[in-house]
């Protein structure tokens, strides 16, 4: 199989593992086609509710030098009541709504590692039809590529964990300089004046068995900020940087949980400045 329908599949498998009180929450889940979005909910208007189909969008143009961009897939979900009303979207004591689809999806799939080094980036939602039995959203996610790596260190410590999901972009080499001129020359002079430091940004997802181990990783970084103590860095991929202090911890969107591992999961990026290279 192709590695498209490696990643359909996968995706296939983690909505197909999304349980609600016990029970699977779609009742069919299957890779699709379709030119337009209606065409996609004509496919799934024929399965049994709820319905979600895994529909490959394509790729962008790509950065300027020729490479193309990470491939995009769509989850459409449709969720129907015969009972209409506000239970198609809102959902009862009975059913789960359209509401409870989403939230779920976005659970399961924003930031998940398939095919051990791709991973899930959520990029939008929209709802595509509505009546009043029956409404259909559509999610999409941009599938990036993960290296292989082990896990970056601080002053040699894993302090985001080992299951934690990092990616280590490393900025500019940047010098402080001195520019002047003298009248009647046509010449700028310039005076180096030493190099300044380059911020390293790692970011990516925490996670961590259990929410109180999670708490403690998170604990750490923070502790780190507030110390603002020197110490070497490793990337994960051979690199290393010296003279380098954590500068600000941030947490991105809510505290999340793994539907296939109970993993506890935050995303997160962490800025560090080398002082000296």
């Amino acid at each position: 199989m192709s590695e498209l329908g490696d990643i359909e599949a996968a995706v296939v498998g983690l909505i197909g593992g999304i349980e609600v009180g016990g029970s699977a929450l779609f009742a069919s889940v299957r890779g699709a086609s379709g030119t337009t979005a209606r065409g996609v909910v004509e496919i799934l208007r024929r399965e049994r509710k709820p319905a979600a189909g895994v529909v490959y969008e394509g790729r962008g143009a790509g950065d300027k030098y020729g490479m193309p961009d990470e491939p995009v897939f769509s989850v459409y979900c449709v969720v129907e009541s015969l009972r209409g009303g506000d239970e198609p979207r809102r959902g009862s004591a009975l059913v789960s709504g359209g509401f409870d689809a989403l939230s779920e999806l976005v659970k399961a799939l924003a930031g998940a590692v398939i095919l051990t080094v791709r991973q899930l980036g959520y990029v939008d939602e929209r709802l595509v039809a509505a009546d009043e039995r029956s409404v259909v959203y559509q999610q999409r996610y941009k599938v990036f590529s993960l290296p292989t790596t082990t896990a970056p260190t601080f002053d040699g410590v894993a302090i985001c964990g080992t299951d934690s999901v990092v990616r280590v972009q490393v900025g500019e080499l940047r010098q402080s300089v001195n520019r002047f001129s003298f009248p009647g020359v046509d010449a700028v002079f310039q005076q180096v004046l030493g190099l300044r430091n380059r911020p390293i940004v790692w970011s990516g997802q925490l996670r961590a068995a259990t929410n109180s181990a999670l708490n403690a990783i998170e604990s750490n970084l923070e502790s780190l900020v507030a110390k603002s103590v020197s110490a070497s860095m490793s990337d994960g991929l051979g690199r290393s940087f010296g003279n380098c202090v954590p500068v600000q911890y941030r947490r991105w969107g809510l505290r999340g949980k793994h539907t296939t591992t109970g993993q506890a999961l935050q995303s997160f990026d962490m800025e560090f400045s080398q002082l000296k290279a």
